[in-house]
């Protein structure tokens, strides 16, 4: 049997102040992460005695910051009054897990614990209130109260200092095993199949107000299911001993990839659980113009575990000189997953080195370690939704036109999925209802072309389909296609052959030889005219001193004799004149589409040559077209 071994770098690396800042941290975690600015059991229980201790205060300087317990009692104790304040006094972990695991008591109670920090960016105090534990054993709390508490100071940000205040309401949790937390740090399981255990359960902390400056943050219920772990292969304590490394020779993958490695590996082994906020909001000042602002959101949510989530509803922010608002932005997926992989694969390409060296016995060490502890790494599909965006903002500073920026969106749909490492093998990307007033006095020619046309509200919806097929060695692009409202609708479709998955794996370096190898199988052209061409049409019939009719009629001419020079004794060419000069002539839909006569399609170097003789490449495809 294999037993978690225990780090041997934690009395070397862990300094009395470091345990004492954990200790507090991880008891008071929900309600510490949030409020103080720029920071970031497995053993059997003997029974002991139980006695009551009460002690008046214990102080704790630190580096840079101070921490003072008023009033503590404790119920019930296994631990007499000397180990209770070494308890917050060791000097390593290995020492705090030892007195951990022998704590038992009915309850303990701090009245308060008072957090300095000093430093040149912040002075910051903050004070929790009526802490009380119960139900003791091992370390590991039943139940966690506390009754409110409260932050005051300042803190730098970028040339003036600004002052905050914070107040938050009852916290509570069920479960919080110390203990655990502790040799969680301290111990490893080679295996990587350590058991998943809970360190923390649900908590809920009622509200919390922060004021910074002139801004005003309410913030209602935040609720949580708790948060789980397992033994990492490495312990984390270790990992202060590889960032140091790291940091001394940066860049360097013998140095990167250990920690690298170990970082994934503990991700892996988290689970956050669920939660939800109940909402916000916000009040201030303009700092330019002095007037109020303010703003609000809905509900939020979140899930961890498999299937990982999080959505905001109904945000809003008005000032008297505009607002903009949405009713949803969300995420699903593991994305950090994603971001782990793709430093993964990055560092893999810098262990093969050049194309013929050979691998040396530490990266094929280093690449095995890689390959094992990826496939913890969920990898799974990612999205990204934005609903309902509705905005009326002044122009900007540098705005090209005096006129008011308004727009609204109905939805944005961003997913990606089948990833191989960092890079998705299926993307499907929908814009839909994207509404924004064309400026009325703006120089930009593009948008003058939009007025002179009568079109003064650009209306847009967009979707772009991808999909790689492994088996095939194809990317087919199933759709791209552009709806421009009372304009037009265009859409394009391809396939490509020979495209083989290490262009995914990593494409930096495999790109230009997959161009070479790759073939075009065929593309698909589509246009449906909805006013958009005759207004094209009008307009270049007016530049020109002609009618509509006169400009079609010889548009109509021009086109066979294109084709012919082109497509001289193609097969397809009489049908493509028909189509084209049926479009011009009575502008409705347009569909083309090319095939490469060949199963090998066309090739790169085809695809090149076809800039000095393009009737040769043309030949080499058929064509469908029509015109209705």
């Amino acid at each position: 049997m294999i037993r978690p071994s225990r780090s041997t770098y934690s009395s070397r690396l862990l300094a009395a102040g470091h345990f004492r800042a954990l200790l507090v941290a991880t008891a008071l975690s929900p309600l510490a992460l949030p409020l103080i600015p720029d920071q970031g059991a497995f053993g059997i229980v003997a029974a002991q005695a139980q006695q009551n201790v009460a002690i008046d205060k214990i102080e704790l300087p630190m580096s840079g910051s101070t921490l003072v317990l008023n009033g503590l009692t404790v119920t019930g104790s296994s631990l007499g009054k000397a180990e209770i304040e070494g308890l917050f006094k060791v000097k390593t972990l290995n020492a705090a897990a030892e007195l951990l695991q022998r704590f038992n008591a009915d309850k303990l109670a701090i009245a308060t614990v008072e957090f300095r920090i000093k430093s040149d960016i912040q002075d910051v105090l903050t004070v929790y209130e009526g802490l009380e534990a119960t139900r003791i054993k091992g370390g590991a709390i039943e139940k966690l109260a506390v009754k409110g508490g409260r932050q005051s100071g300042t803190v730098k940000a970028e040339k003036a200092s600004q002052k905050l205040e914070t107040q938050f309401g009852r916290l509570t949790m069920d479960t919080l095993d110390l203990a655990g937390m502790v040799r969680w740090m301290l111990d490893a399981d080679p295996t990587g199949k350590a058991p998943m255990k809970t360190l923390h359960g649900r908590y809920e902390l009622a509200s919390m107000d922060m004021v910074i400056e002139d801004v005003k943050v309410s913030i209602g219920k935040m609720t949580g299911s708790g948060f789980q772990a397992r033994l990492a292969r490495k312990a984390p304590i270790e990992f202060l001993a590889l960032a140091e490394k790291s940091n001394a020779k940066p860049g360097d993958p013998a140095v990167a990839l250990p920690l690298l490695a170990a970082v994934t590996d503990m991700y892996s082994g988290l689970s956050f659980g669920n939660g939800e906020i109940d909402g916000f909001t916000l009040t201030g000042k303009d700092k330019k113009t002095g007037a109020d602002v303010k703003g609000s959101g809905g509900k939020m949510t979140y899930t961890g575990g498999a299937a990982p989530s999080f959505i905001m509803n109904d945000f809003s922010l008005a000032a008297a000189d505009g607002f903009m608002k949405f009713k949803k932005l969300g995420f699903e997926g593991d994305f950090y997953s994603w971001m782990i992989g793709g430093a993964m694969q990055a560092m893999q390409g810098e262990l093969a080195g050049k194309p013929g060296d050979k691998p040396s016995a530490q990266a094929e060490e280093f690449r095995t370690l890689l390959a094992e502890v990826g496939k913890s790494l969920q990898n799974r599909d990612v999205r990204m939704v934005f609903e309902g965006l509705d905005a009326d903002l002044p122009p900007g500073k540098n705005a090209k036109s005096k006129d008011r920026v308004k727009l609204a969106l109905g939805a944005f749909d961003a997913r990606m999925g089948g990833f191989v490492g960092m890079v998705p093998t299926k993307i499907d990307y929908s814009l839909n209802g994207f509404r924004m007033p064309v400026p009325s006095n703006s120089k930009d020619q593009g948008l003058m072309t939009l007025r002179e046309l009568g079109i003064d509200v650009i209306d847009l919806s967009m979707k772009i389909k991808g999909t790689w097929d492994e088996a095939k060695t194809r990317f087919v692009v199933d759709d791209v296609n552009a709806d421009m409202g009372k304009m037009a609708k265009v859409g394009l479709k391809a396939e490509v052959g020979n495209i083989p998955r290490p262009l995914f794996e990593n494409p930096m370096t495999a790109w230009t030889y997959t161009l070479l190898g790759a073939n075009a199988q065929s593309l698909s052209f589509a246009v449906e005219n909805r006013g958009g061409i005759d207004k094209l049409i009008a307009k270049a019939a007016k530049d020109q001193k002609k009618t509509a009719d006169q400009f079609k009629m010889e548009l109509s001419a021009i086109a066979p004799a294109m084709i012919g020079m082109y497509l001289g004794g193609h097969p397809d060419g009489p049908s493509l004149a028909d189509a084209l000069t049926k479009f011009v002539r009575t502008p409705g839909t347009l569909n083309i589409t090319l095939r490469a006569k060949s199963p090998g399609g066309l090739t790169a170097m085809e695809l090149m040559a076809a800039g000095e003789n393009p009737g040769a490449l043309l030949q080499k495809v058929k064509i469908d077209a029509e015109a209705k």
